[in-house]
């Protein structure tokens, strides 16, 4: 373990006397939680992940690259104590984005430690006392969120030493801490509703939409908050004169530093809201305790086990899924190895867990660039949506949804489950690239149409033949430039790959002179838009590109297919 760990569990292992009172082993309690704190300091988090630069490689430094991400997330805190007109407005400010960091970190961080059902299978059968197996559990719950909560603080705790003394960094911290048990009953309330309303087959695959929501909600406001918000009332704005404030929580937690530091006026509305963050907490301490835990638990043994109960909502909703690729792929694959590829990539897409969160995100962010560019004119109407006075903004917005397609060519490969790809290699197939060929469709149907469906539907608002044949030119070059990239990218079966193979990190200038690519045929377009002629030139020459791409890759042969086994 490393020092911040130890020093973590030295500290929660002080009451000894009241875990002894309890009935706690505490020989039993040191070796599990010594377990689970090391397991942690392996597994990596979801920043790291990302970064991971071998498929294999160990990983021993996970809790320190979480702390330190907590603590520069805290220090972007730091600039709504700029705002606003006092120091209430200023608090509140930061107790609202620690909170919603906190939620955000605890779900797609803390999921793993939260929704632990290895205890059930490992721990339970050893001679050990059901309350030392809580114990546990919670202690170690205590110390993950120890670890999130107090470097997210850190920087705001100094900054408010250094403004108002060391007095209200106790003050503070104790605010701090009362925020950090609400979030965790708010989260434990969440994932019951949502057990409560689904099977526990579903609860996983919600949680990762969950996840997916709360990145782009936070791109989101990241990029589009700061156009919303009017420069001159940032700093009038306070939040006790934003109407309906005393059912914040946010506010709660202000009102009761203000109160502790005598920094607030005294007023029944404070007096109010600092009752409320005593009492929330606490209550949240005792439903949690008494009540969702013991339903938790009841629901947590369902996820490692089959129920009959739940296997018919699931298997309804995999015929659904798959009357809809079956669909597409009557319409646009042949019958053979190539609607094999194409059906194996769309169930594929949408059960790998994986896939979806390095993906799906890019269409939220997708949507905000193009918010963004909308925002940044005044006076905005659809009505002028064809003449915008900024020099390509409707270009940006007619290939934006390439962005999505990009992304899915560049995962489609990659899956931590490489090795089952040996079904690809014992397949009698004289033409393997069909099975390309439909991954590429799947991308197509998958991720560019709906986008490209999103565009026309955005200019239906001004109908215009010109504008229609602009959307129609950028679909083609788009399709044509699909093909392209995933040439650039390497021929490998979907799924096949493990993450950041060599030959995927080496690929920067190849990745570098695509996007070029990308950028010149969106400014060749921009150049002709005034000539009708040239843009059906244009999308001629796209679509004659991407037939001859098609018929290229349909015959590729086996050896320059790269196989996991290669690298």
């Amino acid at each position: 373990m490393n020092i911040f760990n130890k020093a973590l569990l030295w500290v929660f292992l002080l009451p000894r006397a009241l875990y002894d009172k309890l009935g706690v082993s505490m020989p039993q309690l040191r070796s599990i939680l010594t377990v689970k704190l090391t397991m942690d300091d392996r597994r990596p988090g979801m920043f790291q992940q990302l970064n991971q630069q071998k498929a294999n490689a160990p990983v021993t430094k996970a809790t320190l690259v979480t702390m330190g991400f907590s603590v520069f997330i805290g220090c972007s805190f730091l600039m709504v104590f700029f705002l606003g007109s006092d120091a209430v407005t200023h608090v509140g400010l930061f107790f609202a984005l620690f909170m919603f960091m906190l939620s955000v970190t605890l779900i797609s961080d803390f999921t793993q430690v939260l929704i632990d059902v290895r205890d059930n299978q490992i721990i339970l059968p050893k001679p050990v006392s059901d309350r030392t197996v809580v114990t546990a559990r919670i202690l170690h719950i205590g110390i993950h969120m120890s670890k999130l909560m107090l470097p997210m603080a850190l920087p705001a705790l100094i900054l408010v030493g250094i403004r108002v003394g060391p007095v209200s960094v106790i003050a503070l911290l104790l605010c701090v801490l009362m925020a950090t048990v609400f979030s965790l009953f708010l989260i434990n309330a969440m994932y019951l509703l949502i057990l409560k309303f689904s099977s526990p087959q579903k609860f996983k695959q919600i949680i990762t939409y969950l996840q997916i929501g709360f990145a782009i909600l936070f791109y989101g406001g990241f990029q589009l908050l700061p156009r919303l918000v009017e420069k001159d009332s940032i700093g009038t704005l306070a939040l006790g004169n934003v109407y309906g404030h005393i059912l914040l929580p946010p506010y709660w937690f202000a009102a009761f530093f203000g109160l502790l530091n005598g920094i607030m006026p005294v007023s029944w509305v404070g007096w109010a809201a600092a009752i409320l963050a005593v009492l929330a907490p606490v209550a949240g301490i005792v439903l949690v305790v008494r009540f969702f835990a013991p339903l938790f638990n009841q629901k947590l043994s369902l996820l490692s086990g089959d129920s009959p109960s739940t296997s018919k909502p699931v298997e309804a909703n995999a015929k659904a899924s798959g009357k809809k690729a079956n669909y597409w792929a009557q319409w646009i694959t042949r019958p053979g190895a190539e609607r094999m590829g194409f059906l194996f990539c769309q169930k594929m897409m949408a059960r790998s867990r994986e896939f979806k969160l390095k993906v799906y995100p890019s269409i939220g962010y997708v949507v905000v660039l193009v918010l963004a560019q909308i925002l940044r004119q005044k006076n905005f109407s659809f009505d002028n949506l064809e003449y915008q006075t900024q020099p390509g903004n409707m270009f940006f917005i007619m290939y934006a949804p390439f962005l999505v397609s990009l992304g899915a060519i560049g995962q489609i490969n990659n899956t931590n489950h490489f090795k089952a790809s040996w079904l690809f290699n014992i397949t009698p197939l004289s033409h393997p690239g069909a099975v390309l060929c439909g991954t590429i469709k799947a991308i197509l149907v998958g991720f560019l149409l709906p986008c490209v469906a999103m565009t026309v539907l955005l200019g239906c608002f001004r109908f215009s033949p010109a504008l229609f044949l602009q959307i129609g030119v950028a679909c083609c070059v788009q399709v044509a430039l699909v093909y392209v990239f995933f040439w650039g990218q390497g021929l490998m079966f979907p799924f096949s790959q493990p993450p950041q193979t060599a030959a995927q990190r080496g690929s920067i200038l190849v990745n570098m002179v695509l996007m070029l690519l990308l950028g010149a045929c969106g400014l060749l377009h921009y150049a002709l838009r005034n000539h009708w002629w040239a843009c059906v030139l244009l999308a001629v020459a796209a679509v004659g590109a991407a037939v001859a791409m098609h018929k290229k890759t349909y015959h590729v042969p086996w050896k320059r297919i790269k196989l996991y086994s290669d690298f």
